[in-house]
């Protein structure tokens, strides 16, 4: 009996070939992008470099400033509610920092007494400084305000806009996923619509003879259920490619299974919809051929 149910719904997908390859790239890019949406800070953590992952301020320090004066800016940055951390750079240390960065410079920088470089404070700043970038903005201005400090370096207005593209970029597959997700389900309900159309008389016959209703119903659970495979694959070996060929994500095992987490609530769904798609159709089938036999 199961290999007679299989063969139906074998039939069923290929007659309506064309809707089972849409809807099943439908289901797989939309379980690829709600994967990404929901597992969004591992993805952004492989692909965003770490200076935008940890945006840095650099507080440069007048020479002519007291030790009482540079005491006051640690003690401003301690207490702000936008520094995560910050840490001194003493000149020698900045000097070869720069001689490392700038190495096509050594020939003219080699006469350069590193005493003349001012001291600096590398500061690493909280993601909330990105979400309050106005706020955190001004509290930088008011820090160059002060007598002691000669400059203050804030890539804050380029890092925000990154970040505004990435959270644009995070609800648009969002929505993209929903939206293939519903194209998926309406074209695979309208090939088991087609498909029960095309046997309809079959399955009034089975009616008629005393069939179960699962033994009508489980070919088009099994066509939904092809659909539902082959997207999975389709979704799965796109996601796998795309963390271990492209960004290399930290940890591939919490995504996989999130990911059959998701690819479970949206199989259930798919069997609750194709559930009352055959009810409703074997309902008004049902009464189309009564009047048919009268």
């Amino acid at each position: 009996m199961l290999r007679f149910l299989l063969h139906r719904a074998v039939r069923n997908t290929l007659s309506s070939f064309s809707a089972f390859v849409i809807s099943s790239l439908c289901l797989g890019i939309a379980l690829f992008c709600a994967t990404f949406y929901v597992e969004r800070e591992i993805f952004l953590n492989s692909l965003v470099p770490t200076w935008a992952r940890e945006t840095k301020a650099l507080v440069a320090i007048s020479n002519n400033a007291t030790p009482k004066q540079v005491e006051k800016v640690k003690a401003i940055l301690k207490v702000s509610k936008w520094v995560k951390s910050f840490s001194q750079i003493e000149q020698a240390k900045a000097w070869d920092r720069f001689l490392k960065d700038f190495s096509h410079l050594k020939d003219i920088a080699k006469d350069i007494d590193p005493i003349y470089i001012p001291l600096i404070f590398e500061v690493t700043l909280k993601k909330e400084c990105l979400n309050s970038s106005g706020e955190c903005s001004e509290f930088f201005a008011k820090l160059e305000d002060i007598p002691s400090v000669e400059s203050v370096f804030s890539p804050l207005p380029w890092i925000r806009r990154i970040y505004i593209w990435f959270e644009l970029f995070q609800k648009g597959a969002l929505f993209f996923a929903l939206f293939l997700f519903v194209c998926a389900m309406v074209i695979t309900l309208l090939g088991i619509k087609l498909s029960f159309q095309a046997s309809k008389r079959e399955a009034y016959i089975f009616d008629i003879l005393g069939a179960s209703s699962w033994f009508i119903k489980l070919p088009f659970y099994f066509q939904g259920t092809f659909i539902f495979c082959v997207g999975l694959i389709i979704s799965f070996a796109g996601l796998y490619g795309f963390c271990e060929k492209i960004i290399d994500c930290a940890s591939i095992t919490d995504v996989v299974n999130l990911f059959f987490v998701i690819s479970a609530l949206v199989f259930v769904c798919e069997v609750i919809l194709i559930e009352f798609t055959v009810r409703f159709l074997r309902i008004s089938i049902r009464k189309s051929d009564d009047l048919w036999v009268q």
